[in-house]
């Protein structure tokens, strides 16, 4: 599959005009590329870079749960909709 699709990118994708840009993909990326800037991520902050994200609202006991697990989270945060981040492997 991953052959398949890397063949229909290069050879038929990337070096067809396309309608929207009235040009190939390909010639468009490769113009932009000076204005194109690269962000260098430490190594140990790109794993959180993929880590997934749920939304829990924080229970009248302070707890929340997710995946039949109890998290005790401080009293401010009663009622509150928080963000929780994880990563998915472990």
């Amino acid at each position: 599959m991953n052959e398949s699709f890397s063949s229909w990118l290069y050879s038929d994708y990337n070096n067809k005009i396309h309608s929207g840009i009235k040009d190939k993909p390909l010639n468009r990326y490769l113009a932009d590329s000076d204005n194109i800037k690269i962000r260098r991520v430490a190594e140990n902050q790109l794993d959180q870079m993929f880590y997934h994200a749920i939304y829990r609202k924080v229970n009248n006991d302070s707890t929340i749960t997710h995946k039949n697990r109890l998290y005790e989270l401080p009293a401010r945060y009663i009622g509150v909709k928080i963000e929780l981040r994880y990563d998915p492997f472990n």
